[in-house]
C-alpha cells in the first residue's frame, strides 16, 4: 500500500498527521503514566544508590580507626636537641618510654697534608702513590674480645707516675685497645706511655723519677683489673700487665687469622686426620644442625669425631689449637684439607706433629699487631731466619734471629733488641715497617739476609745505601678472604647482587649471576666459585695482595680476557673487576684489587698530582692548600667514619703525607655517663644511629658529657585526624539524608526518599549505634566518652581535647574500643553497614532491586503499549487514506454527472 506523502489530505485538506497524533496521544496516556512512574522509580534508585555510597564511604573512613598501627604511632622528643636529635624511623613504632643517651663523640673525616712545595707548578718528582682503604698492620682489637670475650668494665683508673704525679684516666667510653692506649699516653698530668705488648699492655714511665709507678682502680671498679693493670706498683720505668687476650671457646671464627676467618666447605668434609694407628678421620664442620660459628664449635666437632682416638684443645699459650693423637703405631699424625679447600691451613693444623701432638700455627696476633701469616696478601712472608744489620756508625749485629717471630710486632721487638743503634717501628702509612738509624753515623745503613731464608727481602727491608732509614712499603696485610661478605665491601656499601659477563681469551663468554633466587652470593668465596664454575678458560682466586679477586687466563687464546656489565647493573664495578685484562708475568689477569695507584710522571706538577688523585674517583678528594709560604696537597676522605679511613703509601714517591685529622666514628652511650659501665656503646660512621632502639633514629649534633633524655610518647595526631574524618563523613551522610527526606511546607515538595522506610531505617539505626553503649571494650563505653557526640540535628561533632585526654589516660582502652573484632565500634559499624548497604540481601540493595523489578515490569508494559500504539497509528492513517480515496471517487463521479447535458421535454417526438 502506498504511503501518504503529505501530512495534509490532498483532496479533503484535512491535517491527517496532526489528527492522528492527537488521537494517538489520547491513546498513549496509560503508557505515559507508566513512563512517568518509571522515572520516579529510577530517581528513587539514584537516591538509594547515593545513600548506599555515603554509607560505604562512612565505613571506609571509619575503618581507618581500626588500624592497629594508628594507635602505635609515636611522638619523640629530645631534652637536648643541640646535642642529640631524635626521629621516628620510617614505619617505626618504638616502645613507649624515656631513654637516656650520651652523645660521646661525633664522627670525623680523615684529612692529610702533604709535604710543602714552592708553587702549584712545582714538579713533584717521578714515582707512584698507592691509596688503600684499610690494610693497617696495627689496628687495635675491640675490647669486647678481651678476657675470654667478657670484655672489660668501662670506668676510671688512677695512674701515678714515678715523679709522683697522679691522674684519673677516663675509660668510660673506650671501645678498642687503641682508645685505652691513647687515653693513658695523651694524658697531660702524667708522663706515662701505654703500648701493646703482645697480648698485654705495657706501661713506660718517661719522667726520669725514682718513685713508684702504680695503677689503681677507682672505688669498687674493676677497670684496671680487666685491663691486666690492677696491682701494678713498681719502682721501674717499664712494666707489662697480665695477659688479657687469648683464644677461648666463644672466639668467633670470623675473628681468627686477623679477621679473615676460616674457610669451610658446603656439603663436603673439610679435613682429614691421619693417625698413628694408620686410621683416618674425615671431619665435616658443617654437618651439624647448626653451622659452626665459634672456636668451641670447631673443637667440639673434632672431639666428637672419635673421642678415643683424637683430642682437640686450645693450647696453653692461648694462641693456637693443639691436637693430640690418642692412638699408637707407626703412622704419621697429620691433618690435611680435602677437596681443594684450605680449612686445615686456616686452622693452623698443617704443622708437623711432635710426640703425638700437633701444635698449630698461631690464630690470633695480639692486641695491636698482625700475624706474619696474614702478610703477603694472606700467603705470609715465608719462614724467617737471620738478618744482619749494620748501623751507620759501623756497628753490626749479624745474628738477629727472626725465626721465633709470629707477628709483625715480634719482628719489630727482635730488631729493637739487637745490638745496633736502629729503631724498628710501624711506618707512617701503617701498612709496613721502617728501620731508622739512630747512631748518628754517616756510613751506609746495611740490612741483609743472614741465611737462605732471605728474610730481609721477604720483609722488604734489605738496603745498603747512605740513607737514614728504610721503609718496607706495604707488606700487603690480607683484608679480603673467601669469607669476606659482599655486604662489607666498598666501605660498607656492599655489592649489587646482579650479574656480569666474562669473555675469555678463546672468545667464549658466560654470565656470572650473583642473584640466583635461593642461591644468592653472600661472600667473596661464593663469587670465586661462580666464576670458576662458569665453564670458561679462567681461574679465579684471592689476589696476591689479599684485597680482592684475581681472574687469570688459562687458555692463552688470541682474544682479550674482559669483563663487562650486564645491562645497567654495577656488580662488576663494585667488585673492581670491570674492564680488560693486563699482562702479569705473562698471564692475562684482571685484578680486582681495592687499591688505587697514581703514577707520577717526571714532569708532573703538584697541580697534576691533585688532578690525578681526583680522577681516581676513589672516595677521597685532593685540593691545594696555601700555607703562606708554599703549597701542599690537602687530602680528605669523602665521608666520615673509620670505614672510610685510607692509607697513602709514598714509598716510591718524592712526597710525604701527614695525617692531621684521623677518621673517627660517632659514639653513642645508651645510658648516662655516670652509669657508663652498665651502658651500651654503639658507633656510627655518619653521626646517625638508625633503629638504635627499634623504630627510633638518633643523630649526634655535638658531643656532650651530659645524657639527653629521649621521650617516646604515643602520638594522637593521626587518631584525631581519623576521628575528624569520620565525623565529617557522617555529617556528609547526614546532609544527604536530610535532603532526601525533606518536606517543604511552603511549596509542598518532598525529597526523593521522603517517608521511605529505608531512609528512616538508616537514620534510626545509625543514631542508635552512635549513641549506644559498648560493653567489654575497656574503660570507654561510648563515643561520647571519647569526644564524639551527636546533636539534636543528628550531626556529629568532635571534641579533640577530650579524645586526646582519653588516649593519654588509657590508650589501650581507646584502641580496644575501636578495634575489638567482636565488640568494638568499628566491628559493629561494619555489621550495620553490611545490613544496610551490603552487596547482597541488605536493606538498600533489596529496595534497589525491588524498584528495578518494578521498572523492568513497567518497561515491558510500555513496550507492549508502544506496539499497540504503532498498530493504531497505522490503522488511523489507513482509514484517512481510504477516506481520501472515497472522497476522490465521489468527486470524480460528481464531475461525470455534471458533464451530462439535460434534455428538454418539448424536444422529444413520439412516433405514431
Amino acid at each position: 500500500m502506498s504511503q501518504i506523502q503529505s501530512s495534509v489530505g490532498l483532496i479533503t485538506g484535512i491535517p491527517i498527521q496532526d489528527t492522528v497524533d492527537q488521537l494517538i496521544s489520547i491513546s498513549a496516556r496509560p503508557r505515559n503514566l507508566l513512563s512517568e512512574r518509571n522515572a520516579g522509580l529510577k530517581t528513587q534508585q539514584v537516591a538509594l544508590d547515593a545513600l548506599s555510597s555515603r554509607l560505604l564511604a562512612l565505613q571506609f573512613t571509619a575503618r581507618r580507626l581500626s588500624a592497629t598501627s594508628l594507635f602505635q604511632q609515636r611522638r619523640v622528643s629530645s631534652s637536648n636537641t643541640s646535642a642529640l636529635s631524635a626521629a621516628i624511623a620510617t614505619n617505626g613504632s618504638p616502645a613507649l618510654g624515656s631513654y637516656q643517651f650520651t652523645p660521646v663523640q661525633t664522627s670525623q673525616v680523615q684529612q692529610l697534608l702533604s709535604s710543602e712545595f714552592e708553587s702549584k707548578e712545582t714538579v713533584v718528582g717521578e714515582g707512584s702513590l698507592t691509596f688503600q682503604f684499610g690494610g693497617y698492620v696495627d689496628t687495635g682489637i675491640d675490647l669486647s674480645e678481651i678476657n675470654d670475650g667478657d670484655g672489660f668494665e668501662r670506668g676510671e683508673i688512677r695512674i701515678t707516675d714515678r715523679s709522683g704525679s697522679s691522674s684519673v684516666i677516663d675509660l668510660r667510653f673506650a671501645r678498642t685497645i687503641d682508645d685505652v692506649l691513647a687515653a693513658i699516653t695523651e694524658d697531660d698530668t702524667i708522663n706515662v706511655e701505654a703500648v701493646a705488648d703482645g697480648t698485654a699492655i705495657k706501661l713506660i714511665d718517661h719522667t726520669g723519677g725514682s718513685g713508684t709507678l702504680s695503677v689503681d682502680d677507682i672505688g669498687n671498679g674493676t677497670t684496671a683489673a680487666d685491663l691486666g693493670l690492677d696491682g701494678i706498683s713498681v719502682t721501674q720505668d717499664e712494666i707489662t700487665g697480665s695477659e688479657i687476650y687469648r683464644l677461648h671457646a666463644d672466639t668467633k671464627l670470623t675473628a681468627l687469622n686477623d679477621g679473615n676467618g676460616i674457610a669451610l666447605l658446603d656439603e663436603l668434609a673439610d679435613v682429614e686426620v691421619s693417625l698413628a694407628d694408620g686410621s683416618t678421620l674425615q671431619i665435616d664442620f658443617l654437618a651439624g644442625a647448626s653451622p659452626e660459628t665459634s672456636l668451641g664449635d670447631i673443637l667440639d666437632t673434632i672431639n666428637a669425631a672419635d673421642p678415643l682416638k683424637l683430642q682437640a684443645a686450645i693450647s696453653s699459650d692461648g694462641k693456637r689449637i693443639e691436637l693430640t693423637d690418642l692412638t699408637s703405631g707407626g703412622g704419621t699424625f697429620a691433618v690435611s684439607s680435602l677437596f681443594g679447600g684450605a680449612t686445615a691451613e686456616d686452622l693452623g693444623l698443617t704443622t708437623t706433629a711432635a710426640g703425638g701432638v700437633i701444635t698449630g700455627n698461631r690464630l690470633i696476633s695480639g692486641l695491636k699487631t698482625t700475624l706474619l701469616s696474614r702478610l703477603g696478601g694472606g700467603g705470609g712472608v715465608g719462614t724467617l731466619g737471620v738478618v744482619e744489620i749494620t748501623d751507620r756508625s759501623g756497628a753490626s749485629d749479624l745474628s738477629i734471629d727472626l725465626s721465633s717471630a709470629e707477628t709483625l710486632e715480634d719482628v719489630v721487638e727482635l730488631i729493637n733488641n739487637s745490638g745496633v743503634d736502629v729503631l724498628a717501628q710501624i711506618n707512617s702509612a701503617r701498612n709496613g715497617i721502617t728501620i731508622r738509624d739512630t747512631s748518628g753515623g754517616s756510613s751506609n745503613l746495611i740490612i741483609a739476609s743472614g741465611d737462605a731464608t732471605n728474610s730481609a727481602e721477604a720483609l722488604s727491608i734489605a738496603v745498603d745505601a747512605i740513607v737514614s732509614s728504610v721503609n718496607s712499603g706495604s707488606l700487603d696485610r690480607q683484608s679480603v678472604s673467601r669469607q669476606t661478605t659482599l655486604a662489607s665491601l666498598n666501605r660498607g656499601s656492599g655489592v649489587e647482587l646482579g650479574s656480569f659477563i666474562i669473555t675469555d681469551t678463546n672468545g667464549d663468554e658466560a654470565a656470572v649471576k650473583l642473584n640466583t633466587t635461593g642461591a644468592e652470593a653472600e661472600t667473596i668465596g661464593d663469587v670465586i666459585d661462580l666464576i670458576n664454575s662458569a665453564g670458561l678458560a679462567v681461574s679465579a682466586r684471592i689476589n696476591d695482595t689479599g684485597d680482592g679477586i684475581a681472574i687469570e687466563d688459562t687458555a692463552s687464546g688470541s682474544e682479550t680476557l674482559s669483563i663487562r656489565q650486564s645491562g645497567n647493573q654495577t656488580t662488576a664495578a663494585d667488585l673492581n673487576l670491570l674492564g680488560d685484562a693486563v699482562d702479569v708475568s705473562g698471564t692475562a689477569t684482571i685484578d680486582g684489587s681495592f687499591r688505587f695507584e697514581l703514577v707520577v710522571g717526571a714532569e708532573d706538577t703538584l697541580e697534576d698530582v691533585i688532578d690525578g688523585i681526583n680522577a681516581l674517583d676513589a672516595g677521597f678528594t685532593a685540593s691545594s692548600f696555601f700555607t703562606g709560604s708554599g703549597y701542599r696537597i690537602s687530602l680528605g676522605a669523602d665521608a666520615s667514619g673509620l670505614s672510610n679511613a685510607f692509607t697513602v703509601d709514598t714509598t716510591d714517591a718524592d712526597i710525604t703525607f701527614t695525617e692531621i685529622s684521623s677518621a673517627r666514628d660517632a659514639v653513642l652511650l645508651f645510658g648516662s655517663a655516670e652509669s657508663a659501665a652498665a651502658g651500651l656503646l654503639v658507633t656510627s660512621s655518619d653521626n646517625t644511629f638508625e633503629n638504635v632502639v627499634d623504630g627510633l633514629n638518633l643523630t649526634i649534633r655535638q658531643s656532650s658529657s651530659d645524657a639527653a633524655t629521649i621521650n617516646v610518647t604515643s602520638s594522637d595526631t593521626s587518631i584525631v585526624d581519623s576521628a575528624q574524618n569520620f565525623v565529617s563523613s557522617f555529617n556528609a551522610l547526614r546532609a544527604d539524608l536530610d535532603t532526601l527526606t525533606d518536606f517543604d511546607e511552603t511549596s509542598g515538595t518532598t525529597g526523593l526518599l521522603f517517608g521511605s522506610r529505608e531512609a528512616l531505617r538508616v537514620d534510626t539505626d545509625l543514631a542508635n549505634l552512635l549513641t549506644g553503649r559498648f560493653f567489654g571494650v575497656g574503660s570507654f563505653e561510648s563515643l561520647e566518652r571519647l569526644g564524639i557526640e551527636i546533636d539534636d540535628q543528628g550531626k556529629l561533632s568532635l571534641d579533640s581535647d577530650k579524645l586526646k585526654a582519653a588516649f593519654e589516660d588509657d590508650p589501650d582502652s581507646v584502641e580496644t574500643f575501636f578495634t575489638d573484632e567482636d565488640l568494638g565500634f568499628i566491628a559493629k559499624l561494619d555489621a550495620l553497614v553490611s545490613q544496610l548497604a551490603g552487596e547482597e540481601g541488605s536493606l538498600l540493595t533489596s529496595s534497589y532491586d525491588s524498584l528495578q523489578s518494578k521498572v523492568d515490569a513497567n518497561d515491558e508494559k510500555i513496550a507492549r503499549l508502544n506496539d499497540r500504539l504503532a498498530l493504531e497509528r497505522e490503522r488511523l492513517l489507513n482509514q484517512f487514506y481510504q477516506m481520501e480515496l472515497i472522497v476522490g471517487q465521489m468527486r470524480n463521479n460528481l464531475s461525470v454527472l455534471q458533464s451530462f447535458t439535460p434534455i428538454a421535454p418539448n424536444s422529444i417526438t413520439i412516433a405514431q
